[in-house]
């Protein structure tokens, strides 16, 4: 297994189902979490579990099938800066 300790995960789904199982398994191993989601607001629940296991976490919005959407997402965690 790859060591993700305090690396950036982006996980695109990340507010639901298997993207939201993905996180928090990512962030159990010590990942920093970016959840992708079409609505921001419906991270803040996994945001909220993923802090509690002690890493950071983020979120975008996004849709991606809308390639605007992708870029505004992309400049936005590019914005942040030090998430690598």
């Amino acid at each position: 297994m790859i060591d993700v300790k305090g690396k950036w995960c982006l996980i695109t789904g990340g507010c639901r189902g298997v993207g939201r199982l993905t996180a928090i398994e990512m962030a159990k191993l010590g990942a920093n979490i970016i959840l992708q989601g079409r609505d921001k607001a419906h991270a803040e629940p996994v945001l909220a579990e993923i802090k509690k296991l002690g890493v950071e976490g983020r979120a975008v919005g996004c849709n991606l099938e809308n390639e605007s959407e992708i870029d505004a997402a992309l400049a936005e965690i590019d914005s942040w800066g030090g998430v690598q």
